[in-house]
């Protein structure tokens, strides 16, 4: 039950080298790390509720699938619903491009070690969470411009003088 009730971090990828390296790092956020090994596994997770508050994609995945996986994120809600981080060694053209689109939140070197990668999941994790908190203010202040009472009320037309 505890763990229907902790978000959930998704990584994606089959290497065990690189799953035993991200569990102490995702359990010290207080998240459950939810793992699909293969990208039909992935795409059920990524759109399935509850969302994943992260999703993590390892960068040994084909781009084909990668590009895939992030396609069926944003096209399960059109918006951009959770941080989306790709951990590779080598980072292609393509992806670079991504992450100056906002499609990708961050390319993290997988030979980074463990406190680096702790470092930059919790800012984008910080950041997302910055996003919605300024979106929600937003939706607030343009609803409450809406239903201003002061603003509803007509004041009484004056007469011009003859």
């Amino acid at each position: 039950m505890l763990a229907e009730i902790l978000p959930k971090i998704l990584v994606v990828g089959r290497d065990p080298a690189l799953l035993t390296g991200l569990q102490p790092v995702l359990a010290a956020t207080g998240a459950r790390m939810e793992v699909a090994d293969c990208a039909t596994t992935a795409l059920t997770a990524m759109v399935a509720a509850p969302l994943p508050i992260l999703a993590l994609l390892d960068g040994a995945l084909s781009q084909a699938e990668i590009g895939q996986l992030i396609a069926a994120a944003h096209a399960s809600t059109g918006t951009h619903p959770y941080p989306i981080v790709v951990l590779a060694d080598l980072v292609p053209e393509e992806w670079c491009r991504r992450l100056a689109e906002g499609v990708l939140d961050d390319v993290i070197p997988r030979a980074q070690t463990n406190p680096h990668w702790r470092l930059r999941l919790d800012f984008v994790l910080r950041a997302c969470d910055r996003l919605r908190e300024l979106d929600h203010l937003r939706e607030t202040a343009q609803g409450n411009a809406h239903t201003d009472p002061g603003a509803a009320v007509e004041k009484p037309a004056q007469s011009c003088p003859l």
